[in-house]
């Protein structure tokens, strides 16, 4: 079922799936927050760092470089190679 979706992932079908499973039980879902405050250059990313602020989380992980670029804003903004060298080190 996944195996067509993570083949530039480097994991299997099964893999995928446990991951698929995993995520569904442990995410909590959340709507968008409403407001239009402008956070970061691309009007297309406010919502993510306006949602973890709303949720109250610690890091928003992502590759998109609109995101990664950015410098002081809360949450802070990592790559997934930095998100897992800090669980890596805690």
């Amino acid at each position: 079922r996944f195996d067509g979706i993570w083949t530039g992932f480097n994991v299997t079908g099964e893999e995928a799936a446990h991951y698929v499973d995993l995520l569904g039980r442990l995410a909590m879902m959340m709507s968008d927050p409403q407001t239009q405050t402008r956070v970061t250059p691309d009007p297309g990313d406010d919502y993510l760092v306006l949602l973890a602020r709303a949720t109250g989380i610690h890091y928003v992980v992502s590759g998109d470089a609109h995101l990664t670029r950015l410098r002081g804003v809360l949450p802070s903004v990592l790559t997934p190679r930095a998100f897992l060298e800090l669980l890596e080190r805690e």
